[in-house]
């Protein structure tokens, strides 16, 4: 079959009409503002190519000119120049770094291995040839290792012996006597130019790494928002609700954890800014506790709105907070449980201060545990071991101060974990006032072979039938979505028990006391909030945070969230109002969810009025002025082109003074103490350092 014409233009244009479009793409395409040429580019390059067609398109003749032929090969060989000569120059002087580097000769009555310069002593498995290969070992030595239980075997002669040489000079020992230190840098030395010289990461930069799958709102794809600064930025801009009508409607998700805070708070106890990339505002906003009124009774959901001037600009911008907040369900009679913790403490629990967000959970437990239940803990790495046994709820404090000086290091052995947890379930098993679970928190299960995961499964398995039931809690963080790992999963079903998906303290804590209570902690499903502004008074808003990082239209994010016994979510936003004028009302706030158990729909709207806007910043409700204080933080921290409109509050020594200034009940918080700690540290915190690649 005969190449098709690749140098004609007519079948390269008869190809690409070829391409199939996806479906609804042209719809999209013509809501897209035509001014906006970014934004076209960005969707035209996610239209799959055909199968083939780069291959083909490969084979079109090109033939370079000599210019750019002759500038090729110039550069090859000014880069192999380079990196030879910096090669060669770094051998050289490395070795002559060496302290001692040389032939010097040994007289015969000179050891010829100095154990005493060693840098670390060898361990007794390792011992082996530490005498000179020439010499045997004592009987007396010997007989002293085997009485130690110890055997140590000389290893053969590394060299055979050579009779000393004519001139008096013994070259065996010329070659022994170099020490073992400036050996095993010579070789490495003499290897180093012949293979590519590996990269290692710092293994104190694996705290740094993952952090949950943020959940982002996509602009809506219509004239009149600003796509300019939204590319240019990556926060949201200011919108104006009177250019479109689907601008005047704004949905966020509600589920938000802490873990932008958790990550930046260990960057700044290090004394190191965190990466601006990292920093998320609503993760801030979550950090803090504004002790929402709760719903009144029968109610599951309760909506707050409150408004005051911007601690950000002043003037006509008002802060407009939306809070919701979860009934706390109700404990009741039940029998005491047998609590037996297996909890992860391998390395990768470092990493977005997993092993800290159980710390937290149990200091959440503190108050809603029954005095019949006890509490076993049993922590693994690459072994297992038992922290704690038989505790009521009253030595839960001791448990946590023990636990918060562990520091998480090594493997993961779950099958070493599991095997002590169940021998430690079984001892305090048969009690008929109580049931017994065990609980699992891992963040994901390493390759097993095939013959050990039988084994763990059939312990399992017998260990449910004796009554010892297993929940697990996924504390991964890497994944999208929002299920547990499958392998995960498949142990809680073979346990009897439930898989559950952990990202926060709160998380883990309803996950915690739904196992220990047998009742489900989940209040209110399909949580959806809406805010809708009035164009006639709102000028402009901005949306604080939730900035979406998937492709815009092509993905639409999950607005729904489940929420749980005392959840509160926070949503924050900026608006710049019109002045005086007959129309009074500025925004309705919509909360819409599901009953879990009955089903229902339910719907609340409350309204903002201009009477409700605080007359200042002091005078602002409480919740409010902490929003600010964590949203400010936040933005200064992630360099938001939006922090710096007022210069006073523009870095992190103007937010901890304007910080200082609120009301000395909010300054109280904890949650808002961690705050102002968090701005002391920023203030004399270096600049981000990535991680150190060596």
């Amino acid at each position: 079959m005969s190449e098709p014409p690749l140098q004609r233009d007519d079948w390269l244009d008869a190809q690409l009409k070829a391409v199939s479009l996806p479906e609804g793409l042209m719809d999209r395409l013509r809501q897209i503002p035509l001014t906006d040429s970014q934004l076209l580019d960005g969707l035209v390059r996610e239209v799959p190519i055909p199968e083939g067609l780069l291959r083909r398109l490969r084979r079109v003749p090109f033939e370079p000119s000599w210019q750019v032929r002759v500038h090729g090969w110039a550069t090859a060989v000014g880069l192999f120049l380079l990196f030879g000569l910096w090669h060669v120059g770094w051998a050289i002087c490395m070795i002559g770094s060496v302290p001692g580097m040389g032939w010097a000769v040994k007289t015969p009555t000179e050891p010829f291995h100095r154990i005493g310069q060693l840098a670390e002593p060898i361990p007794v498995n390792l011992l082996v040839a530490t005498q000179s290969p020439f010499e045997a070992s004592s009987e007396k030595e010997s007989s002293e290792g085997e009485a130690c239980g110890i055997r140590l075997e000389v290893a053969p002669p590394l060299v055979k012996a050579v009779p000393p040489s004519p001139t008096g000079i013994d070259w065996s020992q010329r070659w022994w006597g170099l020490r073992r230190e400036e050996l095993s840098l010579a070789t490495t030395l003499l290897k180093w130019p012949m293979m590519a010289s590996p990269l290692s990461i710092d293994t104190e930069d694996l705290w740094t790494v993952p952090l949950p799958a943020p959940r982002g709102v996509d602009p809506p794809l219509v004239p009149g928002f600003p796509w300019g600064e939204y590319r240019r930025w990556g926060v949201h801009p200011f919108v104006a609700p009177a250019a479109h009508p689907a601008l005047s409607v704004s949905e966020v998700p509600l589920e938000v954890a802490p873990s932008s805070f958790e990550l930046a708070r260990t960057y700044l106890s290090r004394g190191m800014l965190p990466p601006r990339e990292a920093i998320r505002t609503e993760e801030f906003l979550a950090a803090v506790d504004y002790g929402y009124p709760m719903p009144r009774p029968g109610e599951q959901l309760r909506l707050g709105i409150w408004a005051g001037p911007s601690l950000f600009r002043g003037g006509q911008f008002h802060m407009i907070q939306l809070g919701v907040q979860a009934a706390l369900l109700p404990d009741g009679p039940r029998p005491g449980t047998s609590i037996t913790l297996v909890l992860d403490c391998s390395s990768s629990m470092q990493w977005g201060s997993r092993w800290g967000l159980i710390v937290q959970a149990l200091q959440l437990l503190k108050g809603r545990l029954s005095p019949k239940d006890r509490i076993h803990v049993v922590v693994f790495h690459h072994q297992a071991f038992v922290v704690a046994e038989e505790l009521s709820p009253e030595d839960l404090p001791e448990l946590i101060q023990v636990l918060a000086h562990q520091e998480p290091a090594g493997s993961t052995n779950a099958a070493e974990g599991l095997r002590h947890g169940y021998a430690l379930a079984r001892r305090y098993a048969g009690k008929q006032d109580r049931q017994n679970r065990m609980i699992l928190l891992t963040d994901g299960l390493v390759a097993m072979d095939p013959a050990v995961s039988r084994k763990i499964e059939s312990l399992v398995k017998e260990a449910t039938s004796e009554g010892i039931y297993l929940d697990v809690v996924d504390l991964g963080q890497e994944r999208l979505d929002d299920q547990p790992e499958p392998s995960l999963t498949r142990m809680a079903q073979l346990g009897g028990g439930n898989a559950y998906r952990a990202t926060s303290s709160r998380h883990i804590l309803w996950a915690l006391l739904e196992s220990i209570t047998g009742r489900s902690q989940r209040v209110a499903a399909d949580v959806r909030l809406r805010v809708m502004f009035n164009p006639r008074v709102v000028i402009s808003y901005r949306l604080l945070g939730h900035e979406s990082r998937a492709i815009v239209g092509l993905k639409p994010p999950r607005l729904e969230a489940e929420f749980y016994s005392g959840q509160s979510g926070t949503v924050l936003y900026e608006v710049r109002l019109a002045g005086g004028g007959p129309e009074d009302l500025i925004a309705t706030a919509e909360l819409c969810w599901r009953d879990p158990h009955s089903g229902e729909s339910k719907l609340v709207q409350q309204k903002l009025l201009r009477k409700h806007l605080a007359g200042s910043v002091l005078q602002s409700p409480l919740p409010l002025q902490a929003a600010m204080l964590a949203a400010q933080t936040a933005e200064v921290l992630r360099e938001s082109p939006y922090a710096g409109w007022i210069p006073t509050v523009g870095h992190p020594k103007g937010v901890l003074e304007a910080g200082r200034q609120l009301d000395s009940r909010v300054q109280a918080w904890p949650s808002v103490q961690q705050i102002l700690d968090l701005l002391e540290k920023a203030v004399t915190a270096k600049p981000y350092r990535p991680p150190a690649i060596r």
